[in-house]
Formats: C-alpha cells, structure tokens, sequence
C-alpha cells in the first residue's frame, strides 16, 4: 500500500511536468507517506548537488570531506523544507482567501511536482562539461551565471505555478500570473543569496573574518530554516506550540551537532569584499581578460620622502590554471582623473595567499605626484581558469 502512494506522487509530478493544466485540476488526496518521501528527497538533493558541482564547480563538492558532508547535509535538508515550508504557506492562504478549499495534502502534492523540477536541473546542465555559462551581472543583485538547466526551469515551473495557484486561488488572476512570472527569478536571485547576504553582513559586523567556502554558510543559516518550519507547522496545523518548537531545536541541534567538527578550523577564502578589494574571475567562462580597479582619489598630499611603497594581499582563491606568467598584476599611483603618475612593476604567476610590494625611489617621479590628489589602480590580467581575489592596498612612504 504504501509503496502505491510513494509511487502516486511521482506519477503525479510526471503528469505535472508534461501536462500541467490537467494534473493540476484534480489535486489527488491520496495519503503521503512522508518518511519515504523525505528520504527520496534527502538523497534527491544529495546527488543534485554532487552532480551540479561535478558539472559546474572549479572544485567539486568532494574535493574535501568537509565540502562534501557539508554539502550533502545542506542540500539533503533543503529540498525537504522547499517541499513542506511553502505547501503549509499556501495551505493556511488558501484556506483564508481560495474558493476552493483544498486540504493540506493536496497542496503537498502541487508543491513536490514543484519540487521534483529542481532535482532534475542538473541533468540539463550536461552541456556544461563542453560549454561555458553565461555571466551576468545585475543591478543590487550582483554576479550571477546562467545555466541550461535554468531556461528549462524557468518555463516550466512558470507554467507549473500558473496552473497550481489558478486551482488554489480562483478569482485572483492577476496576482497569481504575476507570482508564477516572477516566482523563479526571485528564487534563483534572492532566496539562493540568503546565506550570503547574511554572511556579508557577519563581515561587515566584524563577527566573522571574511566569506567561507559556500557550504559553510549555507551549513550556518540551515537551522534557523528548520525551525521556521516547525513554527508554521506548529500555527496551521494547530498542532502543541511546545512540541513542535522543541523539534524544531532537535532537528537544528542534530544538524549543527554533525556540521559542527567542519566548521571548526575553516578558513576564510578571502576576507569579503571591502572598498580596496577586488575579484577577475575567468574560471567559469574560460576567457583571458583584464581589468583595471580604480580607487579614485584615496591619496594626497605625499610628504616629502625618498621612497614610496604599493602593498597589496592577494587572497587565499587566487588561482592559476596552467604554468606561465599569469595571473598577473600591477599597482599604479596616478594623478586623479589622469594617465601620469608612478607605474609599478608587473607581479607575475600569483597563486593563492601573497603579499606583492612595488616600490618608487626616483626622486623626480615622486615630485611630480607631491601635493596630488593621487588615484590607486591596481591592473589586473588573467588567462583562461584563472581567479585572482585581492583585498587590502596599503600605502607606505618613507
């Protein structure tokens, strides 16, 4: 019997995948069984992730122990609460506002065929091993990279969702075609940065000492998402307030319990991104490029000095792909807004943490940019799967 159900939820993300508008007029009302639905999706989001590092990281997620349980424990909870967290929202909406009132089992059913088209992103993402992705780089939102997989799921789950929130929330056309638009954008370009943002903001705090490997953030902020859904849990099903924080707690302790021994002894990749920082990545799209970071008017009025010194720390993920002499680098210090100033020897093969010093003893030079308003260009080059991350440009005269 139960192996019928399990199986009557895969038949049914199938119809939804290709047929949405008939799977979704009749939600089915079958019982879960949700332990072996959990499970599915725990080991789901296990190989989703192994598989979409394999296909789209520099480094796979088992390049370290620690990446990989990291990882695993991360993206085996996350599809779980992707399922139940969101179906318990729509559940409690649709009851106060939709005209027809569905259980909660029927819109846990609408919610793993959302579900179910994330697993199968990576899939699409094959391409990849021959192909480069798309960059992008959007106002407030930042860098971010397109994928194959993110085409097939921007059409799908938009067409998924317009036939899911139709059936819940008749009446409300506008607001429902407006959320399945706008659904996985947000998803892909808010939702996914979370644990960054957060961890931006515990550098900038001084909490922290910079941005960690990605699994490490997604490790810390995990738990205060399983306890936000017990907390709903807890309100829309009327269930004890007290049972269900207590597992919320249990869960998170369990979680933080297994991540905790990796989290210990991390080190940051490289301490965030401040004002005289910088990054010139060309491992995702294999492409030689160079850049020029321009501190504009941070320097006047040199004293008098015979020598003047350009210190800057290249960071932990700097990266060199290939014997030769890139990465490489210079510091410049320029009369504002201009092309004359000092110009600094090239610092040539940089590869991870490094302290590169350039220094002027030419006494006419350094009259020339006396009394200046001085601008600091650090210029930057890499070749193909080369990154370069730098951050701290200190000035010395002596």
């Amino acid at each position: 019997m139960n192996q019928v159900r399990i199986t009557r939820l895969f038949v049914f993300a199938w119809r939804a995948l290709f047929s949405p508008k008939s799977a979704f007029r009749v939600l089915p009302e079958e019982p879960i069984p949700y332990h072996k639905a959990s499970i599915f999706l725990f080991f789901g989001g296990v190989c989703w992730i192994h598989l979409h590092g394999f296909l789209l990281f520099v480094e796979p997620p088992w390049s370290s122990l620690a990446r990989a349980v990291l990882y695993s424990l991360v993206f085996g909870v996350m599809p779980i609460l992707a399922w139940r967290l969101p179906a318990l929202f729509l559940y409690e909406l649709n009851r106060r506002f939709g005209a027809m009132k569905a259980s909660l089992i029927q819109v846990e059913y609408g919610m793993f065929a959302l579900v179910s088209v994330w697993l199968i992103m990576p899939i699409l993402d094959i391409p990849h091993l021959w192909l480069s992705q798309i960059p992008i780089i959007l106002p407030l939102l930042g860098y971010h990279t397109l994928h194959f997989s993110h085409i097939f799921a921007g059409i799908v789950l938009t067409y998924e969702l317009w036939f899911f929130l139709g059936v819940l929330f008749r009446g409300y056309r506008v607001i429902v075609f407006t959320i399945a638009i706008l659904a996985f954008p947000f998803a892909k370009l808010v939702v996914e940065d979370i644990p960054f943002f957060i961890e931006r903001l515990l550098f900038l705090g001084g909490v922290i000492d910079g941005k960690y490997d990605d699994a490490v953030a997604g490790a810390v902020v995990q738990p205060f998402f399983i306890v936000t859904y017990f907390l709903v849990r807890s309100f829309v099903t009327r269930e004890s307030f007290r049972r269900n924080i207590m597992r919320g707690f249990l869960a998170s302790g369990l979680f933080v319990v297994c991540a905790l021994p990796f989290l210990i002894g991390q080190d940051p990749l490289y301490p965030g991104f401040v004002t005289d920082s910088g990054v010139l990545n060309s491992m995702r799209d294999q492409r030689r490029k160079s850049k020029n970071f321009l501190f504009a008017g941070v320097l006047h009025d040199i004293p008098t000095s015979s020598r003047v010194t350009c210190r800057v720390h290249f960071l932990k993920g700097t990266f060199q792909t290939k014997a030769g002499d890139t990465p490489r680098a210079r510091c410049d210090l320029l009369v504002s807004g201009t092309e004359k100033g000092l110009i600094g020897t090239e610092w040539r093969a940089l590869r991870g943490d490094s302290f590169q010093t350039t220094a002027w003893d030419d006494r006419e030079a350094l009259a020339r940019i006396r009394d200046k308003l001085l601008d600091v260009r650090v210029f930057v080059e890499t070749d193909a799967g080369d990154a370069v991350f730098f951050s701290g440009i200190e000035i010395e005269t002596d």
